[in-house]
């Protein structure tokens, strides 16, 4: 993550993360790339458990910046992971002037 990475290119379709919202001191870079790699059409989904590690401050973080954010249903899970401490969060960057 960071300004450095290769990743940094408009037009993903889908950006998948597993497990990387339990250390506070990377949101900021993630939210960074994140805006960077982010556009119009492209969806994300984060997984993680919940760890009660600043999960908040980062979804708080992401609407801030403008991405509409969404925890996926637990029915929408494979039953290995409906004990609702695994979570999936659905991402989409918020088009300016595009009520949704």
């Amino acid at each position: 993550w960071g300004a450095d990475s290769p990743l940094h290119a408009e037009g993903w379709d889908v950006v998948i993360g597993a497990e990387c919202i339990y250390q506070e001191e990377c949101f900021q870079p993630l939210l960074a790339t994140m805006q960077e790699v982010c556009g119009e059409g492209t969806t994300a989904y984060f997984s993680y458990c919940h760890r009660a590690r600043g999960e908040t401050k980062l979804l708080a973080m992401l609407k801030d910046a403008g991405f509409r954010v969404s925890h996926m249903p637990l029915t929408e899970l494979h039953v290995e992971y409906r004990s609702g401490h695994y979570h999936v969060l659905k991402m989409e960057k918020q088009v300016p002037g595009l009520c949704m």
